[in-house]
């Protein structure tokens, strides 16, 4: 049986590579990340950055070897950086650097939008292959001319990971599903790609509106997208499955004295996203997780402690065993059960619909 492959599209946070430092070695080989880096985090009292560009990198490729012990490369994407980088140094170039210092290996993220010194420093960094990133909507107005942007990059077809990006979804109707495979199909189907490499998210960008203290379900549009388009059967080589887990699309930075966060517990099921969620941390704290995971626990879908790290988490709180945690570690758990379950349900997938 051929199995579809999962590439999750994480960001470069430490809750992210700790939850891949959480999973088996059998979750661990069915997925590939896609780790987006964000810019320096931004001090907004002072009006600066927080760090300097090579001490916020300074670690990735220790980071990464800590995180990912396989020997397959990651996809990687410091779009967000690129206002940082010159012609002679960009932080693809640190950040390859980096990984190939710890005997990791990199396939650099590219998209026609990005800049001429982030496409210089790509030739310096394409030993692996590239990932080339067509936004849908471009794609779907006819904005790209392929042939010249295969031109531009520095490795044959072959080399190249397709990663056709939608990002944020709200509902999968059968016009965006008709509408993705006629645009997409003849894109994917036209050259010898390495990967074909589908991607979109639905989460939300916000929990206003989610009520509290209760089972919230959010049905997982993403993946009614992409199996809808696998089980039409049009394809020469079958696209990968690819989400954001746990967060939107688009990242806005926010300034944390403004901001007012809700404790909650995230969850996912083959049909659902599935948020817990209680009062405002500021003033109520962490400790209500253990509620909100008494009420998930007792819920049908929980699916065991046995599932992975974050269920197992889950429920020693519900009986009080463990730390409250902060946001960090409430991210790790929804992470490690979300790709956990993914690679699972793409398992089971296959075996109706196998991957091409």
């Amino acid at each position: 049986m051929s199995i579809h492959h999962y590439f999750p599209r994480l960001r470069w946070k430490s809750a992210e590579w700790e939850t891949l430092q959480q999973l088996p070695s059998q979750v661990l080989q069915g997925l590939t990340p896609i780790f987006d880096v964000l810019d320096i985090d931004w001090d907004f009292p002072n009006n600066c950055y927080r760090k300097t560009l090579s001490n916020y990198l300074n670690d990735f490729g220790e980071t990464l070897a800590k995180s990912w012990p396989l020997e397959r490369p990651i996809l990687l994407d410091v779009e967000k950086l690129d206002i940082h980088g010159t012609a002679t140094t960009h932080p693809l170039d640190i950040c390859c650097q980096g990984a190939l210092a710890h005997h990791k290996s990199v396939v650099p993220v590219y998209a026609p939008h990005y800049s001429n010194n982030y496409l210089i420093s790509l030739s310096r960094n394409s030993h692996n292959g590239v990932a080339l990133k067509l936004r849908y909507r471009d794609l779907a107005q006819n904005q790209y001319n392929i042939s010249q942007i295969i031109q531009t990059l520095p490795v044959p077809v072959e080399q190249i990971y397709l990663i056709i990006d939608l990002a944020d979804i709200s509902v999968c109707t059968q016009d965006l599903i008709n509408g993705v495979l006629k645009v997409c199909q003849p894109t994917a189907s036209q050259l010898n790609w390495r990967n074909i490499i589908v991607s979109s998210t639905c989460y939300p960008s916000s929990q206003a509106g989610i009520p509290q203290h209760q089972i919230h379900l959010h049905r997982r549009e993403e993946w009614v997208l992409w199996s809808n388009l696998i089980s039409l059967g049009q394809w020469n080589k079958t696209p990968a499955f690819s989400d954001y887990p746990t967060t939107p699309g688009q990242f806005t930075p926010i300034d944390p004295r403004h901001m007012s966060q809700y404790v909650s517990v995230r969850y996912s099921t083959d049909t659902y996203w599935i948020f817990v969620k209680g009062t405002a941390a500021r003033g109520n704290g962490w400790g209500q997780t253990q509620q909100l995971c008494d009420t998930l626990v007792r819920s049908p879908y929980y699916s065991g402690a046995a599932f992975s790290w974050g269920d197992q988490y889950i429920y020693d709180r519900s009986l009080g065993t463990n730390t409250s945690g902060s946001s960090k570690d409430w991210r790790k758990v929804a992470h490690t059960h979300h790709l956990t379950l993914v690679v699972s349900q793409l398992y089971n997938f296959s075996s109706t619909y196998p991957a091409i």
